[in-house]
């Protein structure tokens, strides 16, 4: 890779192109924002076919991940180098912050909006264990004024639909790091370095962060998409022209056959049963729960699953260099919800308790449902039009 000096401003030969945002990134992560929209917003419906492992064995907050670190590789690497890397570095921690304060400030306001008795807010204050049953409060029972305050600064506290954010706060601040030995030629160091956490964090679970986050996303496996997703950003043309190049369809057809099979074997799970879902026995139950565990645990981020979610991307983001047409139909809706994902994750909220307060929706009827869900992205999208709102949350 040619090396450009921070004040050099000419676009990183990784995006030789020039070019900012990817239209298609905002598309795909606009689809995740949509999965997980629907997976939070929690009646069950049709969307459930594809939201649900329905594409392999994964979620919307892997592709989340791993599409946000894409965005950081396009966007701040190219105004890395042509702006320096301490303003770039400046910009990500400003970025970091304002992350930070808005989920602090939100999981305030959702602890409060709790002693209105006229809203039930228990979807955000408080999780029920599938397994168990036993329902936890998300703000804690009746902790001291001392440790309500630190686990609050620290987003131990708040709702679980967005405890997500806390790992993204710590990506963001770490990510000028990585930006800057990218700089220096650095990208074996790099890989390598997430590669040896994400394998120490299999063998070795460790909980380095206090944030709720470190419940469903481990930072020590998490940051392997998230660092991926960096790469494959910050050096889009020259991967992009390796599929142009003597090997390229042999590439792109081993991605898709993986993602394929992938999703095969996603379709011989025997715990998701729904009217509409293909439901394949090719695999026996006690041998699918065992692969499951041992490679597509979702906490930890199993290796099954971090080769799904990247073989899943790479074939939807190859169907989108090839065919248009999506772009054009749904991109209207996408593409906005995916340049806005933090507005999002905070407006989504007030439909998840909406859901779970409105007695008119009926929960059984899975065509009601799939209406309702309709309405809820519709709503979202129309609201992320308000530009007031969005300088708020952006």
């Amino acid at each position: 890779m040619t090396v450009v000096s921070p004040g050099q401003r000419s676009a990183p030969r990784g995006n030789a192109s020039g070019s900012g945002r990817d239209e298609r990134i905002d598309f795909l992560r606009g689809l995740a924002m949509i999965a997980v929209i629907v997976n939070h917003v929690a009646i069950p419906s049709f969307y459930h076919l594809f939201s649900v492992e329905g594409l392999g064995l994964v979620s919307g907050a892997e592709g989340f991940v791993l599409f946000s670190g894409t965005m950081v590789g396009l966007v701040y690497g190219r105004r890395m180098l042509r702006d320096g890397w301490l303003f770039t570095a400046k910009k990500l921690w400003a970025r970091s912050a304002r992350l930070y304060l808005i989920a602090l400030i939100t999981a305030l306001a959702v602890y409060l909006l709790q002693f209105v008795s006229i809203i039930d807010m228990s979807p955000l204050t408080a999780y029920r264990d599938p397994r168990t049953g036993r329902i936890f409060s998300l703000y804690g029972d009746s902790p001291s004024l001392g440790t309500f305050a630190l686990n609050m600064a620290t987003l131990s506290y708040g709702p679980g639909q967005i405890n997500i954010l806390g790992l993204y706060v710590v990506l963001l601040a770490v990510a000028p790091l990585i930006l800057l030995s990218l700089r220096g030629r650095g990208w074996p160091v790099v890989m390598a370095v997430s590669c040896i956490i994400y394998v120490w964090q299999l063998f070795r679970p460790t909980r380095v962060l206090p944030a709720q986050s470190e419940n469903s996303f481990t930072i020590l496996s998490w940051q392997a998409l998230f660092v991926s997703g960096l790469l494959a950003g910050y050096y889009r043309d020259r991967i992009k022209s390796i599929y142009r190049g003597r090997y390229g369809t042999l590439c792109g057809w081993a991605i898709v056959a993986v993602a394929v099979g992938l999703w095969l074997l996603a379709l011989n799970h025997p715990g998701h049963e729904m009217p509409g879902r293909i439901r394949l026995r090719w695999i026996p139950e006690s041998t699918f729960y065992w692969l499951y565990q041992h490679f597509f645990e979702r906490i930890v981020l199993g290796p099954g699953r971090f080769l799904n979610i990247l073989a899943l991307a790479g074939t939807l983001y190859l169907f989108l260099i090839r065919f248009r047409h999506p772009i054009r139909l749904a991109g209207w809706l996408l593409i906005p919800i995916g340049r806005a994902t933090l507005a999002v994750f905070i407006i989504h909220l007030v439909f998840v308790v909406a859901a779970h307060n409105m007695g008119l929706l009926q929960r059984n009827n899975l065509w009601v449902n799939t209406l309702a869900h309709t309405g809820v992205i519709l709503a979202i999208a129309l609201m992320i039009r308000n530009r007031a709102l969005m300088r708020l949350l952006h």
